[in-house]
């Protein structure tokens, strides 16, 4: 195998030490975020940086006249800054489409495909600015010469090499924002990903070097505060528990879940995790119980992290019906976007 834009949410190593042996037998390894790279590169793996593969998508050739201006998935409080003159003719998306079987079938799966490449071709023809907060709208638009705007409530680790190309900007930087940005030359990062492709299967000994070469250029830049917003959010938590050893709950088992518990580990190692809750995910994580919502019956945790967007209206109804009116100021809700 060739890795290329490799993403590791957590230590896989810890509970899967073979792990290491197939890794060190097939490096280097390209990594797409610094999270991962620095993980890799702890356990002795030769591991670089180097960005999303989509930077490689082709840039357009034709720019049209009057293009239109798409807004997907931002934070609902920017709204009330965009200028009249690129918000009167706005097209609203929401980039997440819902599964119409679950589990998903292969059928499915080809379908959600089908939907993916048509937004990506509608936008590669018709856009002349992308206002969004979706990585995965963001850099296949930059690399097809699209102007972005690119604004989120938070921006995690997956953005640690995105900040070389775009403002990271947060609803904090709203008056700061660029409303007219321009197109970004990507071809510096697409000639050394190609290189490095052709150069490896072609079993070229200095393949390595192309990615030497894309790792000191993402490297070589202004770095953004990542989880800033998670950060800020779990001290204001602790503050008004007013004590470190505190007991907590998070709804939601996606990968917000795990930068909200990774962070409280590293915050304050004396809290405890109680319980999860998620509607689709069983099991258990961080060793604790994956449990439904509706199997929630008594609070025995000091604060609920709510890190699901799509899941909050029902842990807030749930917390509701548990706790009446003091709910509120049990939870705190810690997603990275709206819909638009």
């Amino acid at each position: 195998p060739i890795f290329i834009s490799l993403v590791l949410f957590k230590d896989i190593f810890i509970d899967e030490p073979d792990l290491l042996d197939y890794f060190k037998k097939n490096e280097p390894i390209g990594c797409r975020d610094e999270y991962t790279k620095t993980l890799l590169k702890k356990y002795g793996i030769r591991a670089y940086l180097m960005g999303c593969f989509t930077v490689c998508f082709e840039p357009r050739t034709v720019v049209p006249d009057k293009g239109k201006v798409f807004i997907i998935d931002i934070p609902e409080q920017v709204n009330d800054y965009i200028p009249e003159s690129i918000k009167k003719d706005a097209v609203y998306l929401q980039n997440s489409v819902p599964y119409n079987v679950y589990p998903v079938t292969e059928e499915e799966d080809i379908r959600q495909k089908e939907v993916a490449s048509k937004r990506m071709e509608m936008y590669k023809r018709e856009a002349r600015l992308m206002i969004t907060g979706r990585l995965h709208i963001a850099i296949p638009c930059i690399a097809m010469g699209i102007p972005v705007i690119l604004i989120r409530n938070n921006f995690d680790y997956r953005f640690g090499w995105v900040d070389k190309y775009l403002p990271l900007y947060t609803v904090e930087d709203i008056t700061n924002i660029d409303w007219n940005p321009r197109s970004i030359d990507l071809s510096f990062a697409r000639k050394k990903i190609i290189s490095f492709l052709k150069k490896s299967m072609l079993g070229g000994k200095d393949a390595e070097k192309e990615l030497i070469e894309l790792d000191e250029y993402y490297t070589n830049r202004k770095r953004t505060i990542l989880n800033k917003k998670i950060y800020d959010t779990i001290k204001d938590v602790v503050n008004k528990i007013g004590y470190d050893n505190f007991s907590y709950a998070i709804w939601g088992a996606g990968a917000h879940c795990r930068f909200v518990h990774d962070i409280i580990t590293e915050l304050y190692p004396k809290a405890k995790l109680k319980l999860i809750v998620d509607k689709y995910v069983e099991g258990e994580l961080y060793g604790v119980s994956i449990i439904k919502g509706e199997q929630l019956k008594e609070i025995n945790f000091d604060h609920m992290f709510i890190t699901t967007y799509n899941g909050s209206k029902d842990a807030i109804c749930r917390l509701e019906q548990l706790l009446g009116k003091k709910s509120f100021e049990m939870y705190s809700q810690i997603t990275t976007f709206v819909k638009s």
